[in-house]
């Protein structure tokens, strides 16, 4: 955690800054082998260019969905037992934010869900497992 929270933050309002800031959260998030530097400055870029030109907006743009299904309500791990869709829980055996057992217990606690493990991935679907991740997409809506 001090990795990723423990850096200055950026200036917010700059996009080079903004940049480079995400580019290295998301490479501490990313896993032995799902960091695309090009990808994710990308990425990164794309959702400053799309997001208002203050610092709050910029902040809430690139943070605030790490934590939006952090702590919700209502609860909703509860309910994962009337899930009655097929379900594919796509989880990386590296992420450091979210460890692979909770990927595990996702997939265990919804009837007939499958489990895709991502080896040496962290968080996100970078390019490198697209391939795996297409397949087994349609693998389970055939």
């Amino acid at each position: 955690m001090r990795k990723l929270f423990g850096r200055p933050a950026p200036d917010w309002t700059d996009r080079d800054s903004v940049v480079d800031y995400m580019t290295g959260s998301a490479r501490v998030m990313s896993g032995s082998r799902g960091f695309d530097e090009q990808d994710v400055r990308a990425a990164a870029g794309s959702v400053f260019d799309r997001a208002d030109r203050t610092a709050k907006a910029q902040r809430a743009s690139h943070l605030g969905s790490m934590f939006a299904a952090i702590d919700c309500q209502p609860r909703w791990r509860e309910r994962l037992g009337e899930i009655t869709v097929p379900t594919l829980v796509v989880h990386g055996d590296e992420d450091p934010f979210f460890p692979h057992g909770n990927g595990v217990a996702l997939a265990a606690e919804i009837p007939g869900a499958t489990l895709l493990t991502l080896p040496g991935i962290g968080q996100g679907v970078p390019r490198v497992t697209w391939p795996d991740v297409v397949e087994a997409l349609l693998r389970h809506t055939s």
